[in-house]
């Protein structure tokens, strides 16, 4: 029908529009249009995690990541703002990758040691828990990594324990430990803070005798050297070799 018009438009966000339709240069009956345009997304249901943004923290200058889940939050870019605490450029190599379902990953280097602001937007608006703010550790530095008191060898059935000491090493200082017995099975061991922040006490008891895999890493990475070999040996006094067990005792009563 030629008397038809259609007229397509794309509003280029949320809000309140008016609507002039004129024929002929003239208003017609009913115009202007009143039309509200509801926002084409939520951020309050978009979801932001990942090592990016661990409690934990961040090291300086080690490319890490986040995710941002969309899922049922509607059509919108996302963005990410990252404010350092001091002036000049606070993250590089940003990068927001689309994963094409829904979730987007920003990707990341932390510049500056402190605390560094993460600010998270959907559709230019806050997302849940935006901004954030992250720990932004030191560099680590292995070599400022020592360990102390790690035998050679170490007798059966008795506790052993060594340091290690970190001061100076930068990172999140998470020391961890993982020894293999002479089976190749783990050993059950213990990483207890010391009297420091920068000091690590590791706990075992070497069970059989054998050559266990002493594997100690900072912050998931292994130490220079590691893992270490030691050698399990019967106890000098077999007398004195701890042991457990478990004693159970009948009482018995006479009437």
């Amino acid at each position: 029908d030629n008397d038809t018009f259609t007229v397509k438009y794309t509003p280029p966000g949320a809000g309140h529009y008016t609507i002039m339709v004129l024929f002929a240069d003239q208003a017609i009956p009913m115009s202007p249009l009143r039309v509200k345009v509801d926002p084409s997304h939520d951020a309050s249901k978009v979801k932001i995690e990942g090592p990016g943004l661990n409690r934990s923290g961040v090291e300086m200058g080690k490319p890490t990541h986040f995710t941002v889940n969309a899922k049922g939050a509607g059509r919108a870019r996302p963005n990410a703002v990252f404010t350092g605490p001091a002036k000049g450029e606070a993250v590089r190599d940003l990068e927001v990758v689309d994963n094409h379902d829904d979730t987007y990953t920003v990707k990341y280097t932390p510049v500056q040691q402190g605390t560094l602001a993460v600010g998270v937007t959907y559709g230019g608006d806050n997302v849940p828990k935006s901004p954030i703010n992250v720990a932004v550790a030191p560099s680590v530095d292995l070599s400022k990594v020592k360990i102390n008191g790690l035998n050679d060898k170490v007798e059966v059935g008795k506790d052993q324990e060594f340091t290690v000491k970190s001061k100076g090493a930068g990172g999140q200082g998470k020391v961890a430990a993982k020894i293999l017995g002479p089976s190749g099975k783990a050993v059950p061991c213990k990483v207890d803070a010391g009297l420091s922040p920068d000091n690590s006490l590791v706990k075992f008891i070497p069970a059989a005798e054998g050559p266990y895999q002493v594997d100690v890493t900072y912050d998931g990475i292994p130490l220079p050297g590691s893992p270490f070999p030691i050698e399990a040996v019967a106890p000098s006094n077999p007398s004195k070799a701890k042991a457990r067990a478990y004693v159970q005792a009948s009482v018995y009563f006479m009437f």
